[in-house]
């Protein structure tokens, strides 16, 4: 058994070691590298329900005491338009951060306070070192590599103009309309016509080709607007109406959304 002042004289010598180490000096630039290179400065939240939109979810970030003020919309990452593929209740926004000091306080914080649940168990946030084009570049890359042979031929065309640089262009957030449910045969100029007085941008931009659901004969098709107003103009336009082809009398419905 150890004795009381044995156990005593142990803490001792362990804090004076401590303290001994911690006032060496360091090398130069050995704080910076250590402290906020080597540390992830991103964060990837999950499990976000996918009807919440970048704003919504920075004014969560601020209520259970995240970020402050000076946390910006602009600084979250949502997925490409219509990805993923894969049905889900749920999305994963990435978030880029000043320093690793901030991310780290984002983790800490949502693994007491959740945002959108009541489930303390659950893990929101993961620190990461993948940047937010990085990380949007990775999951458009995935899932043009994991298509099927018939999915490849069907949608050779996006691979040029479906890109993370497309998709992460600044101030595109709200001004870009998904949408879904059009004949696989569809002209991109007969898309472009849907927009007719919505502001469509009339640049190749303008109008981009999506990656279709699996298996799928229909196509997906994406409109970028002048604003955000002309985009929600446009998706209301076009929700849940028929596509009419006057060749052969038949229709497709057409499912629009504003994409942020």
């Amino acid at each position: 058994m150890t004795r009381p002042t044995s156990s005593i004289r142990f803490i001792a010598s362990s804090f004076l070691r401590a303290e001994r180490a911690r006032r060496q000096p360091m090398p130069e630039g050995f704080t910076e590298a250590t402290g906020n290179q080597a540390r992830p400065k991103c964060v990837l939240l999950h499990d976000i329900p996918r009807t919440a939109l970048p704003s919504d979810i920075a004014r969560a970030l601020r209520d259970v005491g995240a970020v402050d003020e000076s946390f910006s919309v602009s600084s979250i990452t949502s997925l490409p338009p219509s990805l993923p593929k894969a049905p889900s209740l749920h999305r994963t926004f990435h978030l880029s951060l000043p320093s690793a000091k901030k991310a780290q306080s984002i983790l800490t914080t949502l693994s007491t306070k959740p945002i959108f649940s009541l489930d303390t168990r659950t893990t929101q946030a993961q620190l990461t070192h993948i940047t937010s084009s990085e990380w949007t570049n990775n999951i458009i890359q995935r899932t043009l590599r994991d298509r099927s042979p018939f999915e490849r031929e069907r949608d050779r065309a996006i691979e040029k103009t479906f890109t993370a640089e497309w998709s992460g262009k600044s101030g595109m957030s709200g001004r870009r309309v998904v949408i879904k449910g059009l004949p696989g045969s569809v002209k991109v100029e007969d898309v472009k016509r849907l927009g007719k007085d919505c502001g469509v941008v009339q640049d190749a931009e303008g109008c981009v080709k999506l990656p279709a659901s699996r298996q799928s004969n229909v196509s997906t098709y994406c409109l970028t607007t002048n604003s955000i107003t002309d985009a929600h103009r446009l998706a209301r336009k076009l929700h849940m109406k028929w596509y009419k082809v006057d060749v052969f009398g038949q229709k497709w419905l057409m499912r629009a959304h504003v994409h942020y």
